[in-house]
Order: structure tokens, then sequence, then C-alpha cells
């Protein structure tokens, strides 16, 4: 077993509790209400900047040009096409891209891209990719489920998201990260959960795993700073 099915076994069922958020599942059946979408669209697009500066990182810390392209390949694709896709989602729902560059992020959001940037800071390549995991895994893995149920949008931007998600060549990439994920672990030997290192990123991976449960909650609950200090 690859260190990253021993991280999922591990923290079951709190990656099934992320994978299951109310959010996910409402916008799976197209009842989710719009003013969450619009919420979550905003705030996922002002992660995915840092997320791209952790990226970057990866790419900086490779220790082969064949993974340092890769990451700067992944950062590229984050960059230039998910991003986009953003913009045209909030676009086609009355959210400007001036709207979307003077958003602030929420508690949530600024806390889960500072967890990140830390990690990617002070941790090695290996540390990184732990950390991007259940970002990277888990929605291949939503997508590929959200895809296959019956009775899910066949149009309007929930559709949309979830063939995006889906899509057969996202889903392949999210592949190919988690297959040098394992293979980074192998070569540090770090595949024996009794090791202290594969201890400290077990509790790297569960504490993104929690920030990805607190990221559908911020979309589902309109989370925001309080109006005392905002």
């Amino acid at each position: 077993m690859g260190l990253t099915d021993q991280l999922i076994a591990a923290h079951r069922e709190l990656w099934r509790r992320a994978a299951h958020h109310p959010f996910v599942e409402a916008l799976a059946a197209g009842t989710l209400e719009e003013e969450k979408f619009r919420h979550y669209l905003i705030q996922d697009y002002l992660f995915l900047i840092d997320y791209c500066r952790v990226l970057a990182l990866g790419s900086a810390k490779a220790d082969t040009v064949e993974r340092q392209g890769f990451f700067a390949k992944l950062t590229e694709v984050t960059l230039n096409t998910e991003m986009e896709l953003h913009r045209s989602y909030c676009e086609r729902n009355g959210i400007s891209r001036q709207e979307l560059e003077k958003a602030s992020p929420a508690p949530t959001t600024l806390g889960y891209t500072r967890f990140m940037l830390a990690t990617a800071n002070q941790g090695d390549l290996l540390d990184i990719a732990v950390c991007l995991t259940p970002c990277f895994v888990g929605y291949a893995e939503i997508g590929t489920r959200l895809a296959g149920l019956e009775g899910r949008p066949t149009s309007g931007p929930y559709h949309e998201w979830i063939e995006m998600y889906s899509d057969p060549e996202w889903v392949g990439l999210c592949g190919e990260f988690r297959q040098l994920t394992d293979r980074l672990a192998e070569e540090a030997g770090v595949t024996d959960p009794s090791l202290p290192r594969h201890q400290r990123l077990s509790a790297i991976f569960a504490e993104a795993v929690r920030w990805e449960w607190m990221f559908w909650q911020m979309g589902w609950t309109l989370e925001g700073w309080p109006e005392e200090i905002a």
C-alpha cells in the first residue's frame, strides 16, 4: 500500500466527512443555494492564488528536472486553466473580474493558505506533496463520484463544476500527483507507520483534510469576518 492509501485509511472517517460535506451533496443534487456557491467560487479563486505559490515552491524544491517540470505544469494548469474557469463561472454568475480581485479572504481561506505556505516553506517536497494531496486527490474523487450519480445537474454552473473536476485529463493529472507522492515516500523510506517521519506526514495530511472540510463549511455558512472586526 502506498503512502497516499495509508494516510486515507488512517483518517478514513475524516476523509469521508470532507468528501460528503453537505455543501458537496447539495451541489450534486442541484439544491445548493446560489449565494453559497458564489461565496465558495470567490473564496476558491483567492485560495488558488496562494495554492499556485505552494506549487511553485514544490517546483523550486524538486530534486530532479522531471519533478520540477511536473510541479511547474501543475502551476500552469492551475493559473491558466482552473483559475480562468473560475473567472468565467463568476462572470456568468454576476461576479466581475474586478470584484474577484478586490475580494478579501474569509478566515478559513486565510487559515488554510497560511497552513499550506508554512508547510511548503519549512518542509521538503514530500511534505508539500502530502499537504496538497487532500485537495488534488480529494477533488478528483469527488468530481468522479458526482459525475456518476443519477439525478446530478445536467446544465448550469453545478454541472460545469462537476464536469471540470471529473474531466479525464484533470483526473489523470491528479493520479500522476498521487503516484509521485507515493514514490517520494518510498525513496525517503517512510512508508512504515511506526516511523516518526511517517507520523509527522500523517499529521500534515490530517490537518489538510480538516481544512478541506472547513473550506466546504465556509461556503455552506457564508463565513466572513465578524462585523465588529471586518
